[in-house]
């Protein structure tokens, strides 16, 4: 049994909850506390019950080493999950932080199709809430004479930019992007609140190469979410906006970039703008390709890629020990 923190009480995780994956990676009898939960008091009033308590900073990109600054003072035995990939195969500062890469897991366990569908476009890019390296990334689409033919949305979530650092705008870039649709939707069913959790968008189904642009690209933050693993099992060929090295944990962890095909050193550049810039030159030099021809040439790499990600081998590496 596996418990959680929910406002004042403890309540056991079931199958109902996202969070039920964790049966495969917690010992038994563990408690599961959210980055959200600050009360330390409860916890250590109700720590007793547990064989382990475990602070969990796997879902968001958030720095373990300073949660464990804040933890000083907690004397009772823990640990942290923490989602960031620089941990990946790689001893982290303290034997209590275990690297979990919640969102790569969770979107394996949804076992996404592979896409059989015709491809009718080149590229996609979906994006909700409007953070700075977004509109950055519209702004300079909007120049492509291809850009009109993107399967392309943006800005139909809530905007917190307030809170999303600072901006990576320029004041030219902001003036420029403030003539642009604030909105922009493909489909009717685009303009929601709420976070579309399927591939079942013609982004995914219809499209050869999704331009993935991540919740943040923060080199502070190296964490991806189910977007960077949304083309991968569609069976698609990816660009990938986010914080430095994401690709190369994607290497690490056995996916196939193909590096033959598309130069991924972008993701190695440390200035997020220089890093825009670069990932879209490989969008023009595959605007210049044949991408029908290329995608039925490495279809059985895309096929292989797909199974890979769903597979219980792809899942077990991530395996933790609380030994």
């Amino acid at each position: 049994m596996i418990s959680y923190i929910q406002k004042d009480k403890v309540v056991e995780l079931t199958a109902d909850n996202v969070e039920y994956l964790y049966h495969s990676y917690l010992p038994d009898n563990c408690l599961l506390i959210s980055d959200h939960v600050s009360d330390l008091d409860y916890i250590k009033s109700i720590a007793g019950q547990f064989s382990c308590l475990i602070f969990d900073h796997s879902t968001n990109p958030l720095d373990a080493t300073t949660k464990l600054a804040a933890l000083k003072d907690f004397n009772l035995p823990f640990y942290i999950l923490s989602g960031t990939y620089d941990y990946f195969k790689t001893s982290t500062p303290d034997p209590r932080i275990k690297f979990f890469p919640f969102w790569a897991i969770w979107a394996s366990y949804q076992q996404y199709k592979f896409s059989l569908t015709e491809k009718r476009y080149n590229f996609s890019c979906l994006n909700g809430t409007p953070w700075e390296h977004r509109k950055l990334t519209y702004l300079h689409l909007s120049t492509k004479d291809y850009f009109p033919d993107i399967v392309f949305t943006f800005g139909n979530r809530p905007d917190y930019v307030k809170i999303n650092n600072h901006s990576i705008l320029t004041y030219k870039q902001q003036q420029r992007f403030d003539q642009l649709p604030q909105t922009v939707s493909f489909l009717p069913s685009d303009v929601t609140c709420g976070i579309d959790l399927s591939i079942d968008h013609p982004a995914y189904q219809e499209t050869y190469v999704n331009l993935v642009t991540e919740t943040t690209v923060d080199r502070l933050k190296p964490m991806v979410s189910e977007k960077t693993f949304k083309p991968i099992a569609a069976g698609q060929l990816f660009i990938l906006i986010a914080s430095p090295n994401a690709v190369e944990f994607l290497r690490q962890s056995g996916i196939d970039c193909f590096d033959d095909i598309i130069n991924h050193g972008y993701n190695t550049v440390i200035d997020p703008s220089a890093r825009i810039e670069q990932a879209l030159d490989q969008l023009d030099l595959l605007n210049q390709r044949d991408l029908d021809a290329l995608y039925h040439e490495i279809k059985p790499r895309l096929l292989k890629n797909s199974r890979y990600f769903n597979s219980q081998k792809f899942r077990d590496q991530f395996t933790l020990n609380f030994g």
